[in-house]
C-alpha cells in the first residue's frame, strides 16, 4: 500500500480517483506503477495492467467480448475497443462519484481477468464476495453425481456456463439501477441457496422444436408443484462441470437424472417431486403433436426463455427483456438446429416483436381464428432461417393453444418443417 500512496502522491488525482485506488488495494494486492499521466495497476502475481488511473478519470481492461454488456451497467462511462480481444471502460470522476462500489467491483474483476482466471466463471464468484463466511455444501445442495460419461459439447457447455454464471448477476445485486436488478432481487434472501440463471431444459442441440417463454418460474418450498423441498437445481457453489451436466443431461430415466421426460424434477433430498411441472408436460404434449407420442425432452426438443434469471410471477422481467436478451438469446439459439422456433403466451410475445421484427398481427386472438399465416414468419436466427410461429401460453385459458388447431386446421402442417421434411420458408410459400 505505501507504494501505491507514493505513487498517488505524485500523480494527485481527484478524491474520486484516489478513494477507488484505496478501496481496490485494501482488498486485492496489486503492482502500482506511476509513469507521468497515470498510475498503472496490475495483479500481484503476474498479468497485463487492469487498471490506468489518472488525475480525474480511471480506465479499466476489459475483454471485448463482454465490455459492451459492462457498459450499459455503468451510465454514463464510454469504451474504447483497443483491439480485437481487449477493450478500455473509461469512468470519469462524476461517474465514479455516482457508482463508486460497482466501478470498484469491475475493477475487481479486471485485475482477477488479467491474472488469468476464466472470464465467466471469474466475474460470476470473484465479485459475490457477501459479508457471510462460505457456507460448506449440503446433501440439500450440493450437486448429484454426474449422470452420464459422455464428453461435453465445449460450444454447449461454453454457453451453459456463460448464462448460469452471468457476468451481470453480482452487479445487478450490488446496484438498483442496473436493468435486472429486480429480477435478480427477487432471490435477495437466498443467499448461497440462489438458483443459477437457467439457460435451457431440454437437448439444445439436438431439439427440432425450440419452445420460447418468458423467463423460469422459481421452485420454492411449499408451492403447488414442489411440496415440501425445493428443486435440486445448480448453486454457485456448484462446480462448472456439474452446472453443465446438469443442463446439458438434465431430462433422463437413470436413478439420479435431474428430471424425468414426463415432467418431475428431483428435489434436494434425491426424490422426485410429488407433482409434474405442469408446463413441462402441456410442452410435451405440443411436441408429441408435430413429432409423434415418443417425443421427449431428452432429445427432441428445447425449452428456453428470453430472460434466464429466476422469478415467480414474472417479476422484474419486463426491466430486464431487452439487457438480457442482448446478452444471452443470440447465442443460446445458435445453438439449436431446431427449424422451429415457437413462441409460448402473450408476455413473450410482447418481449420479442421488437426484438425479431414480427408483424403487428403476430400471435393475435384474431390471427389465430381467422388467417394463423399472420402468426408465422421466418427470420434469421443464430445464423440460420426459423419458422417463428405463436401458440397460446400451454398452461394459460386462451383458446386455439394446440398446433392442431390453431394451424393444422387452416392446413398449415409445422410438423413437416419440425421434421425436416419443408424448409422453413416454403411452408408459407405453399
Amino acid at each position: 500500500m505505501s507504494a501505491l500512496l507514493d505513487d498517488l502522491a505524485d500523480l494527485g488525482p481527484v478524491p474520486a480517483i484516489h478513494d477507488l485506488a484505496t478501496a481496490l488495494t485494501s482488498r486485492v494486492e496489486v503492482i502500482s506503477k506511476w509513469t507521468g499521466p497515470y498510475v498503472s495497476l496490475r495483479p500481484a502475481n503476474g498479468g497485463a495492467v487492469a487498471c490506468y488511473l489518472h488525475k480525474t478519470w480511471v480506465s479499466i481492461a476489459l475483454p471485448a467480448e463482454d465490455a459492451k454488456a459492462v457498459l450499459v451497467a455503468v451510465p454514463g462511462a464510454t469504451l474504447d475497443e483497443k483491439s480485437p480481444r481487449t477493450a478500455y471502460l473509461h469512468a470519469s470522476a462524476t461517474v465514479l462519484a455516482e457508482h463508486a462500489e460497482l466501478v470498484r467491483l469491475i475493477a475487481e474483476q479486471s485485475l482477477a481477468w488479467r491474472a488469468g482466471g476464466h472470464l465467466t466463471h471469474v466475474w460470476s464468484t470473484h465479485l459475490d464476495q457477501l459479508p457471510v463466511r462460505p457456507v460448506e455444501p449440503d446433501a440439500a445442495r450440493a450437486a448429484p453425481r454426474r449422470v452420464t460419461s459422455e464428453p461435453v459439447p465445449s460450444e454447449a457447455a461454453a454457453v451453459a456456463l456463460r448464462v448460469a454464471r452471468c457476468i451481470q448477476l453480482p452487479l445487478a445485486q450490488r446496484d438498483p439501477a442496473h436493468p435486472c436488478s429486480k429480477v435478480v432481487g427477487v432471490q435477495a434472501a437466498a443467499g448461497p441457496a440462489r438458483h443459477l440463471p437457467e439457460p435451457w431444459a431440454g437437448d439444445i442441440e439436438r431439439a427440432r422444436i425450440l419452445f420460447l417463454s418468458s423467463n423460469p418460474s422459481l421452485s420454492e418450498s411449499g408451492d403447488h408443484q414442489s411440496g415440501t423441498h425445493v428443486e435440486r437445481y445448480p448453486l454457485a457453489e456448484w462446480k462448472d462441470d456439474d452446472i453443465v451436466d446438469f443442463f446439458l443431461h438434465r431430462f433422463g430415466t437413470a436413478p439420479n437424472s435431474p428430471a424425468t421426460p414426463d415432467g418431475h424434477f428431483r428435489n434436494v433430498l434425491g426424490e422426485l417431486s410429488p407433482k409434474k411441472v405442469a408446463f413441462w408436460v402441456n410442452v410435451r404434449k405440443r411436441a408429441q403433436e408435430l413429432l409423434g407420442p415418443g417425443a421427449t425432452p431428452e432429445r427432441d426438443y428445447c425449452m428456453t426463455e428470453v430472460v434466464h434469471c429466476k422469478s415467480k410471477k414474472e417479476i422484474g422481467v419486463d426491466r430486464a427483456v431487452n439487457f438480457c436478451a442482448r446478452m444471452h438469446l443470440d447465442r443460446v439459439v445458435g445453438l439449436s438446429q431446431a427449424p422451429l422456433v415457437v413462441v409460448l403466451g402473450a408476455k413473450a410475445r410482447k418481449r420479442v416483436m421488437s426484438l425479431w421484427g414480427l408483424p403487428a398481427a403476430f400471435g393475435t386472438a384474431a390471427s389465430l381464428a381467422d388467417d394463423p399465416r399472420q402468426s408465422l414468419a421466418v427470420r434469421t436466427l443464430g445464423g440460420s432461417p426459423r419458422l417463428v410461429a405463436f401458440l397460446p401460453h400451454p398452461v394459460g385459458m386462451a383458446k386455439n393453444k394446440t398446433f392442431a388447431k390453431a394451424y393444422l386446421a387452416h392446413g398449415l402442417d409445422l410438423g413437416a418443417v419440425a421434421r425436416g421434411g419443408v424448409a422453413p420458408e416454403e411452408l408459407l410459400d405453399t
